[in-house]
Order: C-alpha cells, then structure tokens, then sequence
C-alpha cells in the first residue's frame, strides 16, 4: 500500500510485490540523475518496459502521479487514502486469503482516480524521448515548434542541462539495453555498475551537493572516457 512519496528504492520495492494499492496522495519517480546516479533497484527491467516513457522518467527523474502510475501499469489499483485503514482492516478481519481473495476485497475500495496527465503527455515524450542518444534528446527539444508543447520541452530541457552528463549518458544506455534483458540479468549489470560507479562516476558529488552541504551546486565531470569505454562494451 502506498500513500506518500514512492522514490528510488521504494520504487523498485513496490515493483516487486505481487499487488500494489495507491492513494492519490503518493508521488513516483526514479530521481537518481540528479544526484550524478543512475536508476537502480530493478528499473533497468520495470522502466525499460514503458519504452520512450521509461528513458524519459530515468533520464530527468520527473515525478509522476498515481493516476499517472495506474495507466503505466505501475500500480495495480487505485484508492482513496481515507479508505486505506478500512482495507486494512478488512484485510485482517479476513481469517484466510490468497491473491484472489485479497484482490476481491480490494474492488470494495477501488475508486477511479484523476485523469493522468502523462496520458497526455505521451505523444510529446515519445517525439522527444525515442532517440539512441542523448544529444539528440536534448536537441529535439531544444527545437520543439508545436505551441502548446514549448513549455514543457522548455522545462525538460532546463532539468536534463542541469543534470550530471555521465548520469545521463548511462541511465539512457541501460534504458536501452534493459529493454533485452531478463530482471535478473538488468539486476546484475546494475550491480555491477555500481561498484564502478563509486570511482569514475559523479555519485559522491552529487550526494554532496544536494544533500550533504546543500548548495545544490555540483561540479559534474564533463565527460569520463574511462566510463564511456566501459558503458561501450555493455552494448
């Protein structure tokens, strides 16, 4: 059950469960862009799935909401965060469930949540987000001539410039690759990824940055050739 904030790792968590109830209140995202990582605990395997829309929330870490999550297929049922504690109840008060069960009494609370604004968003993302590289991206919407979508390219492309280069570079490399990989092979370079991570990426800076000292101005690498020659190889 989710009724809050659902970032980075517990996004990936709730990935993994069999059922996942929302509220309205909660808010999902896979941040780690900024600050200098990559998306990690599995969404290699469950971002790479939603495609041009999974490069899009990986690279610039944007939130989205349940209503968002419900048309994603992030999410498996949507209720009123008032109802939660009575499903809970009604949960406990049940002397045997199984996936069938819990399921049939979660229909009781199910109510139809908000419009999802990303639903409207999605042909834009995939105009802008479908490309192999990252100058492309960040191109496309620099260049964006369609009115009613110049607002938002401008915002995305504001995010993407102050986001680490590496980090980014990366978090579209794996989007792609995941898009080929089993959960625990996604799981594995992930991992694998991590331990490089530490000595050639812009993770401690980043960490630093926003959360250690707060300026909120962090000194990225430019480019770490180092890391490119690795991330070359994963292909």
């Amino acid at each position: 059950m989710l009724d809050g904030y659902v970032l980075g790792g517990g996004f990936g968590l709730a990935q993994a469960c069999h059922i996942v109830v929302s509220s309205e209140k909660s808010r999902f995202a896979m941040p780690e862009t900024a600050i200098g990582f990559f998306p990690d605990v599995g969404a290699t395997h469950f971002l790479s799935r939603l495609d041009d829309i999974g490069v899009y929330m990986a690279i610039t870490g944007e939130q989205i909401s349940s209503s968002d999550a419900l048309y994603l297929d992030l999410i498996d049922y949507h209720v009123p965060s008032e109802q939660l504690q009575a499903l809970q109840e009604a949960l406990v008060d049940t002397p045997s469930l199984s996936k069938e069960g819990i399921e049939h009494i979660i229909t009781r609370f199910i109510t139809r949540p908000a419009e999802s604004e990303l639903k409207q968003l999605a042909k834009g993302i995939r105009k802008h987000f479908g490309f192999q590289h990252l100058d492309e991206i960040e191109q496309s919407l620099e260049n964006e001539q369609d009115e009613s979508l110049k607002t938002w390219t401008s915002k995305m492309l504001s995010i993407l410039q102050q986001r680490s280069f590496i980090a980014k570079q990366t978090s579209l490399k794996l989007q792609h690759l995941g898009r080929g990989l089993s959960l625990p092979q996604c799981m594995q370079l992930e991992r694998d990824l991590q331990d490089i991570w530490f000595e050639h990426g812009d993770f401690i800076e980043g960490v630093r940055a926003l959360i250690v000292d707060k300026d909120k101005q962090p000194q990225w690498q430019e480019r770490n050739p180092e890391l490119e020659q690795i991330l070359e190889k994963l292909s």
